[in-house]
């Protein structure tokens, strides 16, 4: 189903995530499993109709006095599509497929049809189901089911790896993270993480939505979904897999879940489109905890409030290089604090309470207390080191007394071990302070809780073409002479050049354009002019260019042997500004992605470059520009002049608009584009068309 379909109400799927009826159909040699599923059912309250049928009683189902509103097919995987077309049949609006399908996609692909043209629609298969904590439905077998987390949180996990799903759950909940939902989706051929996340969107009390992500059929209807979760005031984090190619070839082959991208494009759109990427489990857990229970920081002002004076200034300084303020405390501030603090001390951020004192509890909670009403603060980081049991208890108690529910973000980074600690640590978990086991760890939770409120500015998504192709005009495979006369359609800025067939033609064009001049081979079958040696640099006159011509087209005969030379060009040398490069690439997954950065031997040294999904308006372009590293080049260094950064902008959306107009364009490169105190020169191009394979 394409996610633009309008006959499917994502409403409808309530009977999904809260079924009043659940069937259960099952492989005859696992009756464990149903009386698991039944017990756990029954642990979690689940009051509506369930029945249980093993496979070889299946055609049973067309005899139940009603409809369920969801099937569990746990079946043999050679017997899950017949389950899945009796369901079908009957009625059955949903269904977990848990197990694999024997065969394959063209083998299935009839029932499939079949299935969805009832109006039945499934996960899976090779899910490992999901649980509802909101209504406490558990529609799994996993073990991590065995744990209790308590009244439900704010937090959703949609991933493709049931094992990943539920081991994070597992781990949260052991971590003191309370979820809402947690969806594993498996091998979607109906239902994906974008069905299921259209759904958890319309819940109000879902602060953060996590997706794990090996891949995409559809990267940008997912980052539609995104923009909606954002504009409610939802984060969305990403914890992809098969990053590496050498990853992602085997998944995808093992997996057929679509397309996946690299790291870097996966980077460009999370700064496009305000996500937050995740590297692995430690880190999901971390933006559960303190997304999932703290109130959202109005910004990076962070006091720091420690039981020791060396954990302070180890937090003091992770925070710092993280990129928050430790900020300084108001008069007003410093004045009520040195009201509580022991005589001497001093009321500077980190705030330090002594261990040392008498009753330090009382105190540490009467500096939160101030802390959180400082209107210079916006989030308060509590250092608790190694103590005594007791103290362990009365820390607990001053956290939990103190900390109000509607405050500020209040992070502890909790260092009592367990031995000592873990009564008080169970306790804190219970009342939903985010606790964390290093000064690291609760820093780097807090940056991502900032990152939270950076909502960027709302990307559009259209790139359809709205015309007709001009790439259509050209050769199957385009020469640098059809690649720049195909971006100079498109109104960006070229050198001066002529195309040449033969001496003559070279000599005249080389006085027509003026010297000194570049003179390049032209062959489809010379990727690369430089290594074939054909090439011809700075020529100053009609005598350097008349050598020039039959020298390259002998090195780049000898080099490149066999090789289709379809002429010359004839460029106008260009020696000032900077080189630069643009050009795009249609991504398996998101599409048409352009990039801008600096060019030549500086992008070797450097590797600068910036990337963004088109279509791009002038301002992101030119937000591209300014975030180069190289950036104050254009400026004009030591008495240069400054160069036209504003016209490489605007060659950029000239790139995108391009993009989003020439679907069958794979790939752009446009290698060298001069920036110059009077605008762009474009001088070396490549254009590729997508192959079959690629689309």
């Amino acid at each position: 189903m394409s996610h633009e379909d309008n006959s499917f109400s994502y409403r409808s799927m309530e009977r999904l995530f809260r079924p009043n009826s659940i069937l259960i159909v099952e492989d005859s040699l696992g009756g464990g499993v149903i009386s698991r599923l039944r017990a756990l059912l029954h642990e979690w309250g689940f009051s509506g109709e369930v029945v249980a049928i093993s496979e070889e009683n299946a055609t049973s189902i067309e005899d139940l006095p009603f409809v369920p509103d969801l099937a569990m097919i746990l079946s043999s995987s050679d017997f899950s599509l017949k389950a899945l077309d009796i369901c079908s049949r009957v009625g059955v609006p949903y269904m977990v497929l848990f197990s694999r399908l024997e065969g394959s996609g063209r083998d299935h692909k009839p029932i499939l049809k079949r299935v969805l043209s009832r109006g039945t629609r499934f996960i899976g298969p090779e899910s490992q189901g999901f649980v509802n904590f909101v209504d406490s439905i558990p529609i799994s077998c996993s073990s991590a089911l065995d744990l209790s987390q308590g009244e439900e949180g704010h937090v959703a996990l949609i991933s493709q790896s049931g094992a990943l799903g539920f081991s994070a759950l597992a781990m949260g909940i052991d971590s003191g993270v309370r979820f809402r939902y947690v969806v594993t989706t498996g091998v979607s051929m109906d239902l994906d993480m974008i069905d299921i996340g259209r759904w958890i969107v319309e819940d109000r009390e879902v602060r953060l939505i996590i997706f794990y992500i090996e891949g995409m059929s559809d990267g940008r209807a997912f980052l539609c979904l995104a923009q909606e979760a954002r504009a409610r005031g939802i984060s969305v984090a990403v914890m992809r897999g098969g990053t590496s190619k050498c990853v992602r070839d085997r998944v995808l082959d093992r997996y057929g879940l679509g397309s996946s991208t690299d790291d870097g494009i996966w980077r460009a759109v999370a700064k496009q489109f305000g996500l937050v990427l995740l590297d692995d489990l430690e880190e999901l857990i971390d933006m559960s905890r303190i997304i999932g229970e703290s109130e959202r920081a109005s910004g990076s002002n962070v006091a720091i409030l420690s039981l020791s004076g060396g954990i302070g200034v180890i937090q003091a300084d992770k925070c710092v290089s993280l990129g928050l303020n430790v900020v300084g405390l108001s008069d007003r501030t410093k004045e009520e604090l040195s009201d509580v603090l022991p005589l001497g001390s001093i009321s500077q951020n980190p705030v330090v309470v002594p261990h040392s004192i008498e009753n330090p509890f009382s105190v540490l909670s009467n500096a939160l207390c101030i802390l959180q009403s400082a209107d210079e603060v916006d989030a308060v980081i509590v250092d608790v080191p190694i103590m005594s049991a007791g103290g362990a208890e009365l820390v607990a108690d001053a956290l939990i007394g103190t900390v109000r529910p509607d405050s500020k973000p209040i992070l502890c980074c909790w260092l009592i071990d367990d031995a000592h600690g873990n009564h008080a640590l169970e306790r804190l978990r219970r009342s939903g302070i985010p606790l964390f086991d290093s000064p690291r760890r609760c820093a780097d939770a807090l940056v991502s809780l900032l990152g939270m409120i950076q909502t960027p500015v709302p990307s559009e998504l259209e790139c359809s073409p709205s015309g007709a192709s001009v790439l259509d005009l050209y050769p199957k495979d385009l020469n640098e002479h059809d690649a720049t006369d195909f971006i100079g359609r498109y109104g960006l800025s070229l050198v001066r050049q002529r195309f040449c067939r033969s001496l003559d033609e070279t000599l005249t064009a080389g006085n027509e354009i003026g010297y000194p001049v570049v003179l390049k081979v032209v062959s489809t079958d010379v990727f690369s002019k430089k290594a074939a040696r054909g090439i011809a640099l700075s020529l100053r006159t009609e005598e350097e260019l008349q050598n020039a011509y039959g020298r390259i087209l002998e090195r780049t005969g000898r080099s490149c042997p066999g090789a289709v030379i379809d002429g010359v060009l004839v460029q106008e040398m260009v020696e000032e500004g900077i080189e630069c490069m643009i050009g795009m690439k249609r991504d398996p997954v998101f599409g048409p992605v352009v990039a801008v950065g600096l060019g030549g031997v500086l992008y070797d040294v450097t590797k600068d470059l910036a990337l963004r999904l088109a279509p791009l308006d002038f301002s992101s372009a030119l937000e591209m520009v300014e975030s180069l590293r190289g950036y104050p080049l254009f400026s004009g260094l030591k008495g240069t002049e400054t160069l036209d950064f504003k016209a490489l902008a605007g060659e950029v959306v000239k790139v995108s608009r391009l993009s989003c107009a020439e679907p069958d364009l794979q790939l752009l490169d446009i290698d060298s584009a001069f920036v110059t105190s009077e605008g762009v020169k474009i001088a070396d191009v490549y254009a590729f068309r997508a192959r079959k394979d690629d689309v």
